[in-house]
């Protein structure tokens, strides 16, 4: 479940980028000194194969967008060196974003663990095809067996 919100979340935050970055031409753009401009990416296509109720709609990746876009004016990319990020600082930022729009849609309970009832009621309510509820009734079997704590900070199994 945290594996969907994260995709959902990684395209909008995609999709977000290259709406601000198709706005103006390569021209426009701003660029450290010495570096050349990179090429647009065009954003990730989801195959959502026999899950197609999970798909979000126009004005749910609207919404996803707004989220994003709130989440990286809280916390704006602050590498040590622009020219020169490490990963860790790719992962930290990344991290940041994710918490932060994970927080803003209300996915973490009053003690900061990831609302893993609200995930599995909203899966649910989107009424699968029969074997993908099967195998998501099972999966929520394995996890109610081994459970994964989220919390804002991290994960671990309980």
């Amino acid at each position: 479940m945290k594996t969907l919100a994260a995709v959902i979340l990684s395209c909008a935050l995609v999709a977000a980028t290259a709406a601000q970055q198709s706005s103006t031409t390569p021209q426009q753009r701003q660029y450290p000194a010495g570096a050349l401009p990179r090429p647009v990416a065009l954003p990730p296509q989801v195959h959502w194969g026999r899950c197609q109720q999970l798909k979000p709609s126009e004005k749910e990746k609207a919404t996803k967008q707004q989220v994003i876009q709130h989440c990286v004016q809280r916390y704006p990319p602050n590498f040590k060196d622009p020219r020169n990020v490490t990963r860790q600082e790719v992962h930290e930022h990344r991290t940041s974003i994710t918490t932060c729009a994970l927080e803003t849609e209300g996915w973490f309970d009053a003690s900061g663990k990831y609302d893993y009832q609200k995930a599995k009621d909203e899966i649910i309510s989107k009424s699968l095809e029969s074997e993908v509820s099967t195998r998501f009734a099972l999966l929520l079997k394995l996890h109610d067996y081994y459970p994964v704590r989220v919390t804002k900070v991290g994960f671990k199994v309980a």
